[in-house]
């Protein structure tokens, strides 16, 4: 079927576009919209063009009839109008592409020129697939475009509708105004304006770091919670709302717990999920009949088209590591205080394999857990005579390789450490109690690999 091309309702526009932060926001195009409605979109034709003009995209395959495939079909490829011909044929007041670097920004609409203060920079490309209009970076923290106010008097109560594509570089916690029309008096700030946030996770990132800590996380549709279908299908809802925000790292843990079709049909809607958004996959194989469990998932993983390399497979033991060494797959070890897989056990993996592709992690579920037994099983590793490159990668920097994929981890995330403020707030709470007296730090000096060392 050929494209289409949405049509929108146009009002009047904002008085300031802002954006305000600390990393750079790309704004790619900004549109202030009419109070009454645009004028009509003149006819235009499709136009014919070489087949196919998109990249990886095939014909269709001919359509059946009664049953067999048509003798002839025919098709066209036709191409949605520009992104910038669609706004200007819906009437914009005002219209400001953003893409040069120029001091000003032209208003291809209205003629309300905007001023640029701060540093600004031409952005790569545009908000569309093989449209020519690129954009404007803003830096997140002095840029601002300031345009005249073009609808007088204009308070913000008014009816009124902004476009805008933008492409964060940085989403968290703060207040990051797009565009806004405030003033402050005695009374306050007042005004309009809109802007971008994270919610959801943030509190758990928000305490870890008031503590000097990094906190990741995967996001997904636990094996046992997926033979409940109606909470399934709800949480399924909810992962991709999820699954991009700051500090996920993969999609997990999923897989298989007694290998129902339920666990295998949500196993296959997460690992489709995972490949759409380009994240690792952390897969959880079940803990009784490992061994063929272990091998069905990534049967699966490699049916649906996944890169091994991107697929951490946990909960391994001796019967399974070998295999999944071996077809390339992150093989990782949740080392448990008391039971299943111990410390001592993982050393001895860790003697007979080696440390390529390996992973020690620990176990922090409902039973009793040791929060440390990553740092204790690299002792005893050490103590044992494993070499401290072969530690190091299966304690550290393999972690970091197959979740660093997700483009959300970093080694300078920790050596390069933020300011701690315990004074601090979200969205009203706070992390101290009972009196206790806040720590506020601003460390100077990086961090080198000595000090992440537990001793």
């Amino acid at each position: 079927m050929p494209p289409t091309c949405p049509e929108r309702q146009r009002f009047p526009l904002p008085a300031v576009l802002r954006a305000a932060g600390r990393r750079a926001l790309p704004v790619l195009a900004l549109t202030a919209l009419a109070a009454t409605p645009g004028a009509a979109v003149p006819a235009e034709p499709p136009a014919t063009l070489p087949d196919p003009h998109i990249p990886g995209l095939q014909a269709p395959a001919a359509p059946l009839v009664n049953g067999a495939p048509a003798q002839t079909a025919e098709y066209r490829w036709e191409r949605c109008r520009r992104y910038g011909t669609l706004v200007t044929a819906d009437a914009p007041a005002n219209h400001w592409p953003l893409g040069g670097a120029g001091a000003t920004a032209p208003d291809t609409a209205g003629g309300a020129t905007g001023n640029w203060t701060g540093p600004h920079d031409p952005a790569p490309d545009g908000p569309l697939t093989g449209d020519p209009a690129t954009g404007t970076t803003f830096d997140g923290v002095a840029t601002i475009l300031s345009v005249p106010s073009v609808t007088a008097p204009f308070t913000g109560t008014a009816a009124h509708t902004v476009e805008a594509w933008v492409r964060p570089a940085r989403h968290d916690t703060r207040y990051r105004y797009l565009w806004s029309r405030q003033t402050s008096d005695a009374a306050g700030r007042q005004g309009t304006g809109v802007w971008i946030r994270q919610t959801g996770i943030g509190f758990e990132r928000f305490r870890a770091s008031q503590f000097g800590i990094r906190h990741y996380c995967t996001i997904g549709l636990n094996s046992k919670e997926a033979n409940n279908e109606e909470l399934a299908e709800a949480v399924m809802e909810l992962i991709p709302r999820f699954a991009l925000k700051e500090g996920v790292v993969a999609i997990g843990e999923i897989g298989y717990d007694e290998q129902t079709p339920l666990e295998d049909k949500y196993f296959r809607l997460q690992l489709e999920l995972a490949k759409e958004l380009d994240l690792p996959v952390m897969i959880h194989t079940p803990h009784r009949d490992n061994k063929s469990g272990t091998s069905r998932s990534m049967d699966v993983c490699v049916e649906h088209g996944l890169d091994p390399a991107k697929v951490v497979i946990d909960h391994n033991n001796e019967e399974t590591v070998r295999e999944v060494l071996d077809r390339g797959f992150w093989a990782a070890f949740s080392i448990y205080p008391s039971t299943k897989m111990g410390n001592a056990r993982m050393v001895e993996i860790l003697r007979q394999y080696g440390a390529r592709n390996v992973i020690v992690d620990s176990a922090c579920d409902w039973g009793i857990s040791e929060p440390l037994a990553v740092a204790k099983t690299a002792r005893l590793a050490l103590q044992s005579g494993i070499s401290e490159d072969q530690v190091r990668l299966a304690c550290y920097q393999n972690a970091l390789a197959a979740y660093g994929q997700s483009g959300q981890m970093k080694e300078e995330d920790w050596l390069d450490r933020a300011p701690i403020d315990q004074r601090a707030v979200y969205e009203g709470n706070s992390i101290l109690r009972g009196g206790r007296e806040p720590v506020v730090e601003n460390p100077k000096n990086r961090r080198s690999m000595d000090d992440l060392i537990i001793e």
